[in-house]
Parts: C-alpha cells; sequence; structure tokens
C-alpha cells in the first residue's frame, strides 16, 4: 500500500508494520522475507490453543470492571447507540441495577484478585456507567464504601481507583465534591459551544444540554481547580452535522476549561445502523474530514486530536512486539483486563457490546464454554478473512464490540474494506501531520543556530 503526502511517498510496509520511504522498499525485502513472514503469521494464528485451563489462567489476572448501573438517562442524544437505531444494542428503559448486585460484583473482582492464579501487579478499576449514572449516585457512593472496606481489609494491595462517566447534567458541587473526597476520576461527554452541543444531546423534553452542563463545569473549576485539572476529562463526539470551526474554536479559546490533556475527540459510531444511513453518514465523513484538512488550524492541539487520535501511540510501539503479535485486530481476549456488568449482574466483554454474548455472571461466575466458543469463532473470522495479508491489520479496530451480532462475532467484508480504505487515509493525515511538526523543529534548531551565530558577533 502506497501513502501519499505532499513531501513524500511511503510504503505501508505490512510485514513488519512499519511506514518507510518507498526508496527503501527494497533493502526491508532482502531483510525480511514476505512469504516466509505471511506463512508463520497464518500458523501461527491456526495453532493458537482456547483450553479451559488457559483462559482460567489468564482471566485470572483481570482488573478493571465496568457496572453498567442504570439503562435510564436523563438526555435522549440523537446519536446514542442506546436510542433505538443500532441493531443488536438494547434500549433505554427505568431499570437500574439493585444494591444487591453492586456488591456481588464487587465481591467477584476481589475473589478474582485474590486468585492463586493471579500474576498481574496492576491496581483495581471500577467504573460506573450507563445511561447515566449519576441517576444512582447514591448507590455508586455506597458501593465505593463498599468496595474500599474490602480492599483495607487485604493483606496485598496494589492499588484501586475509581471513574465515573457523565452526561455533567446532574453533576453539581455538591456531587462533585462527594466524588472528589473519594478521588474519582470524572468523564464528561461535551461536543463544543451551544449550538453545536445541542444539536444532538437534547434532554427529554427537546431542549438542549449545555447550559447546565457550562453552569456545572465553571462552578466546579472554580471551587476545585486542583482536582478539575487533575481528575476531571471531556470527551468529544464528533458528527457529520457539527460545525467543526466553532467546535474547534469553543474549546481553544476557552483554554481555563480545555486542554489537549484533557480533552479526547471520537467519531459518532457507525456500527450497527441500517446500511443506507450508514453509506450516508460514511460520505457526511469523507466530506467533514476533507474540511477539516482546508479549514482547521493546523498548529493547534484540536487539530491534532482528531488527525492523531488512531495513532498517536504507533511512534511508541516496539517494532519487535508487533512483528509478533497475532490478534491482527483492536479486539482484547474476553475478561482478559476487563469487564462489564449490565443492570441484572450478568457479565460482558465490554460496555460497548451488544448483550446477547455474556460471559458469565456475578452469581455464577464466569462460563468459560462461552469465553471459549467466542474465542474459536473469533479465529475462524481471521482465518477466513487472511488478516494476516491485510496491510493495516495491526491498528485495525475490529474487535468483539463492532462485530457482534446477535449469535456471534462476524467481518464483514464491507467493514474490512472501509477499514482498509479509512486506515490508508488516516494514516496519510497522521504522517502529514508529522511532517510539518517535523518542519517547524527543523526551523526553531535553525533560528537557534542563527541566534547564536549572531551573539558571537
Amino acid at each position: 500500500m502506497i501513502i501519499k503526502t505532499e513531501k513524500e511517498e511511503y510504503l505501508w510496509h505490512r510485514a513488519i508494520s512499519l511506514i518507510i520511504p518507498t526508496s527503501l522498499k527494497g533493502d526491508y525485502q532482502v531483510f525480511f522475507p514476505l512469504e516466509k513472514y505471511f506463512k508463520e503469521k497464518e500458523e501461527l494464528l491456526t495453532q493458537e490453543q482456547y483450553s479451559i485451563s488457559s483462559i482460567k489462567h489468564y482471566v485470572s489476572n483481570l482488573d478493571t470492571m465496568s457496572l453498567g448501573v442504570t439503562n435510564d438517562c436523563n438526555l435522549r442524544c440523537g446519536y446514542c447507540v442506546y436510542g433505538g437505531e443500532y441493531d443488536y444494542m438494547r434500549v433505554h428503559s427505568a431499570t437500574s441495577m439493585k444494591y444487591e448486585i453492586y456488591k456481588q460484583a464487587i465481591d467477584f473482582l476481589f475473589e478474582i484478585y485474590r486468585s492463586p492464579l493471579r500474576v498481574s501487579r496492576k491496581p483495581v478499576r471500577i467504573n460506573f456507567y450507563g445511561g447515566e449514572p449519576l441517576l444512582e449516585i447514591e448507590n455508586i457512593l455506597k458501593a465505593e464504601n463498599y468496595a474500599m472496606e474490602l480492599y483495607s481489609s487485604l493483606s496485598y494491595q496494589t492499588g484501586i481507583s475509581f471513574g465515573l462517566t457523565t452526561n455533567g447534567v446532574r453533576l453539581n458541587v455538591d456531587i462533585a465534591q462527594k466524588l472528589l473526597e473519594r478521588d474519582f476520576d470524572i468523564d464528561i461527554s461535551l461536543d463544543g459551544p451551544k449550538e453545536q452541543h445541542d444539536l444532538f444531546r437534547k434532554k427529554r423534553n427537546g431542549n438542549g444540554s449545555f447550559d447546565d452542563i457550562a453552569k456545572n463545569i465553571k462552578k466546579i473549576q472554580d471551587k476545585f481547580p486542583v482536582y478539575f485539572a487533575q481528575k476531571i476529562k471531556f470527551y468529544v463526539t464528533l458528527h457529520p452535522a457539527h460545525d467543526l470551526l466553532a467546535v474547534e474554536k469553543f474549546f481553544i479559546e476557552n483554554h481555563k476549561f480545555f486542554n489537549e490533556n484533557n480533552v479526547s475527540v471520537f467519531r459518532v459510531n457507525m456500527k450497527g445502523l441500517d446500511p443506507k444511513v450508514y453509506d450516508s453518514v460514511k460520505k457526511s465523513f469523507v466530506k467533514q474530514f476533507n474540511h477539516i484538512e482546508q479549514t482547521l488550524d493546523k498548529d493547534q492541539w484540536f487539530y491534532k486530536k482528531i488527525i492523531r487520535a488512531r495513532f498517536e501511540d504507533i511512534l511508541e510501539q516496539p517494532t519487535r512486539s508487533i512483528a509478533t503479535q497475532s490478534s491482527f485486530a483492536a479486539s482484547c481476549r474476553p475478561a482478559e483486563s476487563r469487564i462489564f456488568v449490565d443492570t441484572g449482574g450478568c457479565m460482558h466483554i465490554c460496555e460497548k457490546l451488544n448483550p446477547y454474548l455474556p460471559i458469565g455472571n456475578v452469581f455464577d461466575g464466569f462460563d468459560f464454554h462461552a469465553i471459549q466458543k467466542i474465542l474459536e469463532s473469533w479465529r475462524a473470522e481471521k482465518l477466513s478473512r487472511k488478516c494476516w495479508e491485510c496491510d493495516p491489520w495491526w491498528i485495525c479496530n475490529q474487535c468483539f464490540a463492532n462485530c457482534a451480532t446477535s449469535e456471534g462475532v462476524k467481518l464483514s467484508t464491507k467493514a474490512c474494506f472501509d477499514q482498509t480504505e479509512g486506515s490508508k487515509k488516516s494514516m496519510a493525515r497522521f504522517i502529514a501531520s508529522l511532517e510539518r511538526d517535523d518542519e517547524k523543529r527543523q526551523e526553531s534548531v535553525a533560528m537557534d543556530s542563527v541566534d547564536k551565530y549572531l551573539d558571537l558577533l
């Protein structure tokens, strides 16, 4: 695969997952024969074993549990996956988690933590998720107290932390203080200024939610500036209908509240949409990203958040580990490091997955045969698609969450095509952004040299 920027032409070298100038292609083929590489990758995937014993060993290193404390929400966001527009996903309801299930789930997490099979030394993490979790704030605070009691009684401790994802409408100063006292991390959904945020993030009565959120954020920042800076983050969901110039201006100019360290940018979820709606949204996103290239300030962190979102960790990944991995996708192993517990106590791979592939419950524990079946099905999908021959396999974002149906996991030809084409365009933008940074560094070094020379004169 060839990736072109205005400055250079690159080869996406699928064998060792490097982006290199095309002039070096011959050198890498000499040192790394492609035919042998693909054969070894295929054999590695074919020979992977998923015995019940091996599954029991790896799930013993689970360290993160997300509790879906309610299916209810005080908003009705236009792009919400629980709004009835997405295949296989649940819809909003008044169902909430009973406190006994909170306790049972936490008991189960610490049972795993004390397992003799455990080798992980990572801290324990408990996240509270919805719907809107602040509708259940009293049970959440009780659950945190219960978890701390259990943790404090352990003879061996590696640390414990808590997090909560909220739309921010109910996050007043009183609730914020209670969460602050318990050192909660707080993630708030915010899509930009009032006109942009309120396009989709509406209350049940149809009114926008921006004014409530902005009021809460300002009061919390004024009263708890250190906590605000250290523990509160913002998540922006881009939709093709958003005016990104207005969104960018909002986050850049309000630097008292927002910066590149506390803002993350994502696109609205498209998996599970009706095919006609999917195609329309996809085309709109293409236009929007072309507009980004033409209009947004490429030197600002907000632009880089959008362009580098998928690739920001690439340069930190050791080539050897990339070349030898066999996952070929973003998928983890079920319950390898995290699980999601729904309001009824059923356990799932993560909060983004539909409810049709449970992997156990907090009363009886893991269903190891269900986990084994999912792993074997996923391997069969990757073998049938020959994932090791795909250029962007090492950054593929196909996973259980966006490949799950009501009967199992299924990689679609269309999804694979969109992944490849989208990755190519995204990588080109990413590299061009790095090129611009490199040019600015070189200019800076040159100017420093000139200044030093002038000083000598």
